[in-house]
């Protein structure tokens, strides 16, 4: 049967607070363990350039003037620094999502431990340490998840863009070639086939 605290009621289903607790601390860990036996692994660390340095995931202002091998190895980078972000915004909602149900169960245990008015259950329940803890542990996940969605989501915006830049380079270069492939004009200034032209059409003159 399951321990419970001195304020909880005598019903039998009911559990006591630091196991509930400690109940949603082990549904987190769960998941992580059913995720991890799937053979499917999240990126544990940002991406690094040849030169050993971690990338931030910072594009340069200059990248569409680079050379197309550069722009392609900031292509690789960012992707990669996007499959990290993402990954880590994953693990921070299960961390919120955990942190939403315990500041539930505080609340609930908190309440009944309290006496007088519902309105004064409620007030007492919000000045209680418990609760304040929990809130203040529910505001941090909810916080860090936000602030990870939000850079998840600049990174995806910039790898987008880099793949526009690299579709533009090589409309460039097919646009290069083709222009490249047209008759060249000869020294003299003229095409071939121009000269002869411009004697057809002089002899069509005289003959008018």
């Amino acid at each position: 049967m399951a321990r419970r605290d001195h304020d909880d009621s005598s019903d039998p289903m009911t559990m006591g607070l630091d196991e509930g607790l400690d109940r949603y601390d082990q549904a987190e860990s769960l998941a992580l363990e059913r995720f991890n036996k799937t053979g499917l692994k999240l990126r544990d660390a940002p991406p690094k350039r040849d030169d050993g340095r971690t990338y931030d995931g910072r594009v340069p202002l200059n990248l569409p003037g680079m050379q197309p091998t550069a722009i392609g190895e900031y292509y690789a980078l960012q992707v990669a620094y996007t499959d990290y972000v993402t990954g880590q915004v994953v693990l921070s909602r299960a961390e919120m999502l955990s942190a939403k149900e315990k500041l539930d169960l505080v609340l609930a245990a908190v309440r009944k431990s309290k006496l007088g008015t519902a309105q004064d259950k409620a007030d007492l329940a919000i000045l209680d340490v418990r609760y304040i803890e929990a809130n203040a542990s529910y505001i941090e996940a909810k916080t860090y998840c936000e602030l990870l969605s939000t850079l998840a989501e600049a990174a995806s915006r910039d790898v987008k863009f880099i793949s526009r830049i690299i579709e533009t380079k090589r409309m460039e270069l097919e646009m290069g070639f083709r222009g490249g492939s047209v008759g060249r004009i000869p020294e003299g200034g003229d095409r071939p086939g121009d000269s002869r032209f411009r004697n057809r059409r002089g002899r069509r003159g005289q003959e008018d």
